[in-house]
This record gives C-alpha cells, sequence and structure tokens, in this order.
C-alpha cells in the first residue's frame, strides 16, 4: 500500500504523543520544554504550521526541524517504513491521556521542590551576600584582570565583579579540583526591591583550565539564567543578546548602546530563561559568536519576527577591544542584520 507522506505528517497527533514523553509549556505557536531524547531544560520546542508540527532540539537535532515521521523514527528506532507503516495504519498506539496527566503532575511536584531548593539555596547566598564579599576581595592583580578583559573599574563596582582564590569544582571525569576564579554575580531588574534588583545566580570563570568548555561555571544548586547587563534597569522594547556575560558588558561599555537593553545567554545551549523575558520586545539583536550559526537562527526562530540576526567575521569582544569593530561599524552591522 502507497503512503502520502504529507497526509501522515500533516494528521499524525505528534504534540499528545510528545507530552507523554515530555513536559511542554506553550509560548505562542510553540510548544517548549526538555528534550524527550537528550534532556536539558527548554531546548526543544514544537512549532505548529500548516503542515502540521514541526519538531526541533537545540541540542541534539540543531540542523533543522524535523516532521513526525522523524520522531517516531528515533522515539521507536525503527527504519522509515515501517514508521509509516505504524503511523498510518494502526497508529503508534492510543494517546493515553493519564499518562500525560500523571507527566505533568509529577513535573509540578518536581518542579515546586527543585524551586525550594533554589530558594534555599539563594536565601542562603543572599544572606551572607556572597557576591559583595566577593567583589571586596579585589585586588589590583584581578582588577587588572578585568581591566584587560574590557569592564572598566567603576563597572566592577556597579556590578559586584570578584575574584576568589579558591573554587571548588568537578571535572569532565568527576574529580574534584581547585582553582582561582573570577565571580559574576547575575542580577535582574526587580521594581519591589529597594535596589530595584535580585540576585538569581553567580558564576564562576575559572583560572586554572586551559578547556574552553570548563572555563564558566554556575553556582551548584542553583542553575544558569541570562545575564543583566544593567539590572537596575527594566528591559526595554530594544534588546541585543549577546553569548556570555563579559561580552554584554564590552558591548555596553564600548559600544555606545545607550536606549538598548544588552542581555547575555549562557556560552550553551540554554537560553536561561531569556525567551519569557524578552517575549514584550519589539526588536531583538543576536549578536552570537560567529561558530554558533545554528543556535542563533535557531533561537532567533523561537523569538519569532522581533528577531533580527547580527552576523560579525570576529567575537564581539575581541573585535570592539581590537578596535576593529567601532560603534559605528557595529551600528552598521545592526542596520544590515537579517530579520527573521
Amino acid at each position: 500500500m502507497k503512503h502520502d507522506v504529507a497526509t501522515i505528517n500533516q494528521s499524525f497527533d505528534l504534540l499528545s504523543l510528545a507530552e507523554q514523553d515530555t513536559t511542554l509549556k506553550r509560548m505562542g505557536a510553540y510548544h517548549i520544554g526538555p528534550c524527550p531524547f537528550c534532556g536539558g531544560q527548554d531546548r526543544f520546542n514544537l512549532k505548529e504550521t500548516s503542515c502540521g508540527y514541526l519538531w526541533l532540539c537545540r541540542n541534539c537535532s540543531p540542523e533543522k526541524y524535523n516532521d513526525p515521521i522523524a520522531y517516531v523514527m528515533r522515539r521507536e528506532r525503527i527504519s522509515f517504513t515501517d514508521a509509516i507503516q505504524r503511523m498510518s495504519v494502526n497508529g503508534l498506539h492510543e494517546i493515553d491521556q493519564s499518562v500525560i496527566e500523571e507527566r505533568k503532575r509529577r513535573s509540578e511536584i518536581e518542579q515546586a521542590c527543585r524551586q525550594a531548593e533554589i530558594d534555599a539555596r539563594l536565601s542562603d547566598l543572599s544572606t551572607r551576600e556572597i557576591w559583595d564579599a566577593l567583589h571586596r576581595r579585589l585586588n589590583e592583580d584581578s582588577r587588572a584582570w578585568w581591566r584587560k578583559a574590557g569592564v572598566p573599574d567603576d563597572w566592577q563596582d556597579y556590578l559586584f565583579l570578584g575574584y576568589t582564590e579558591r573554587k571548588p569544582y568537578y571535572n569532565k571525569c568527576q574529580q574534584l579540583c581547585y582553582s582561582p576564579a573570577y565571580t559574576i554575580p547575575y542580577f535582574h531588574y526587580d521594581a519591589q526591591s529597594k535596589e530595584s534588583k535580585r540576585f538569581v545566580t553567580m558564576q564562576y570563570r575559572l583560572a586554572d583550565t586551559s578547556d574552553p568548555s570548563e572555563r564558566y561555571r554556575f553556582e551548584h544548586g542553583v542553575g544558569s539564567s541570562f545575564y543583566m547587563v544593567e539590572p537596575t534597569v527594566p528591559i526595554g522594547e530594544n534588546v541585543i543578546v549577546c553569548e556570555g556575560a563579559k561580552k554584554g558588558i564590552v558591548a555596553r561599555v564600548y559600544g555606545k548602546l545607550k536606549g538598548f537593553t544588552v542581555l547575555s545567554v549562557p556560552s550553551k545551549s540554554d537560553s536561561g530563561g531569556l525567551l519569557k523575558a524578552i517575549k514584550h520586545c519589539q526588536r531583538v539583536w543576536l549578536i552570537l559568536d560567529p561558530d554558533a550559526t545554528n543556535r542563533t537562527y535557531n533561537l532567533a526562530k523561537e523569538i519569532g519576527k522581533a528577531a533580527r540576526v547580527v552576523e560579525l567575521p570576529a567575537k564581539l569582544d575581541d573585535a570592539i577591544l581590537s578596535g576593529a569593530l567601532t560603534p559605528n561599524t557595529l551600528a552598521r552591522y545592526m542596520f544590515q542584520a537579517v530579520k527573521i
């Protein structure tokens, strides 16, 4: 029997099937959540189209959106022909709504427990004002490192950047190691706070590791977040998104970006809650690293029509600090950005 692939994809209830495998939250035309194949937090999304649902994971299938047949093939570990047969003749199986409801209930419980742990950890960090203590440990050598990285002293003080002599961490082999580290506290704007900012997490830039993938670590038990370069100011309508806190700071300090909110995403696939924070924005310029093209365009698709992709020939902070990228040149790149 010959099967119409387009009809099978369009008629198949991929959303209900995926909801049995993971917990998804609706955001516009997308359903976003952990990848049922590789985990994460918000790297998997289903996109509703006129041809049915398509799916993508920014980590394990970042090149393009995939159809329901590809999902079934990977989920069931079967061939293309077998997937079509099962989807068109008998269906994969009956969608069990009780499984979906039970998964949602467990997810809510797990999320509440996780949030309680994070709140307790943050309360501990906040009570001891760890960012202030680490900031006061800055000496001339560590301040000089921040200056060389493109952060003047007044911004070091405003952002409570700091230093610690001995940061414990586990390497890729799960061995306990210690390293001096430069510290970056993450604050978000909070109109209810006396200081108009709320501490959300801490990031450490390890000094004694040669592996770039291990240099940046978030506080254990708290997790990652997007970074606000000016956490005492609310997010405006025009936003620039960089990759990594340090790049965001350099862009704001030297790029003459007054009137723009400068944010940064972690230097991995996780967007750190960025999508929710910028959903009201009118224009969002994405200026990620040159080797992060797939991630940039996937993130742009999730943001939607507000997104604009800026493609630079070099990393943003390196280009600015070397003098190759002036404020006027950056403005031209932004003007020529690719609209999504």
